[in-house]
């Protein structure tokens, strides 16, 4: 389900949806986040996925995503795809998953907009009586642009 409101749009070109999602498993590898720094690192960790879902014959169904997560000690990043089946844990390469329910979504960010549409899905929530329910993501639909994800529920 995506609800859509014309007041929703910025005036940078991405827009705001509502949606109800789907909870789906994916193949992440944990980083901390300071390790994932540049491009170059991200693409080394998606090729190194890509060949443990074709070793477990496993097909990614979706584009990649960054999800950060606050953990006592650090903060860790986890960098994956969504799978249509569960994989086997590796040495690197672990099963997690993406939760279901509502969320909002910032659709075709671009990276300089990226601080901007946080701030407008915080907006959001809060102008509607909702807070966020656990790490948000980051998916990569077309270079440079991405979508930005944030679960959420009632106060």
């Amino acid at each position: 389900m995506v609800l859509e409101s014309p007041r929703c749009e910025s005036a940078t070109g991405y827009r705001l949806r509502a949606v109800d999602l789907e909870a789906r498993p994916t193949a992440v590898v944990r980083l901390d986040a300071a390790s994932v720094g540049t491009g170059a690192g991200l693409a080394r960790t998606l090729r190194h996925l890509d060949d443990e879902l074709r070793r477990q014959r496993v097909s990614a169904i979706g584009p990649s995503f960054v999800r950060h997560l606050d953990t006592a000690e650090d903060v860790q990043v986890e960098v994956g795809y969504l799978v249509g089946e569960p994989i086997e844990d590796g040495a690197e390469v672990v099963a997690s998953g993406l939760p279901g329910g509502p969320a909002i979504m910032a659709v075709g960010v671009r990276p300089e907009e990226v601080d901007d549409a946080v701030r407008m899905l915080g907006e959001w929530l809060s102008t509607r009586g909702f807070r966020p329910a656990g790490a948000g993501w980051r998916r990569v639909q077309e270079l440079p642009l991405v979508d930005i994800v944030l679960p959420y529920r009632w106060r």
